[in-house]
């Protein structure tokens, strides 16, 4: 737990600069597809990315259960939705498709966690790490990008 904790400590800097602070008392690990969907539509609908953050809010902050559609619908009246604009944008979702193909592109890949640095298929990065370690590895990639060139 220690070392999972440790983990997460470059992730709660970075969750309170976004204006987010994580309760791990109140997170529920849930299948976050119904939220995706509703992510994708919402900013196709109306370009604004703010949706991340609120969804990011409800989970971390709130422990809003992100497959539940009555919890989601708490996220789109905080976004300023009536219940038929969320319904017009969830029923029936036109993202569900694209967002099954990235879920299956994420278990393909064995991707447990966020970011994900692959090179030539190969993984180099698996989930959170450090700052220095992300550049790191980056620079590396980049490197061996450029050998014989």
């Amino acid at each position: 737990i220690e070392s999972a904790k440790a983990q997460m400590k470059p992730l709660e800097k970075q969750a309170e600069d976004m204006g987010v602070k994580i309760n791990y008392a109140k997170i529920q690990s849930t299948s976050t597809l119904l939220a995706h969907e509703f992510a994708k539509a919402y900013e196709a609908q109306t370009k604004d990315s703010s949706v991340h953050i609120k969804l990011y809010q409800a989970y971390f902050e709130l422990g809003y259960n992100l497959a539940d559609e009555k919890d989601l619908y708490k996220v789109a009246l905080s976004l300023g939705l009536s219940e038929s604009e969320y319904n017009h944008l969830m029923h029936p979702s036109q993202f569900k498709k694209e967002c099954l193909s990235d879920l299956r592109s994420v278990e393909e890949r064995k991707i447990q966690g966020i970011p994900q640095l692959y090179y030539k298929n190969q993984r180099l990065i698996r989930g959170l790490v450090d700052e220095a370690v992300f550049k790191k590895e980056i620079t590396q990639c980049y490197l061996k990008s450029m050998e014989g060139h």
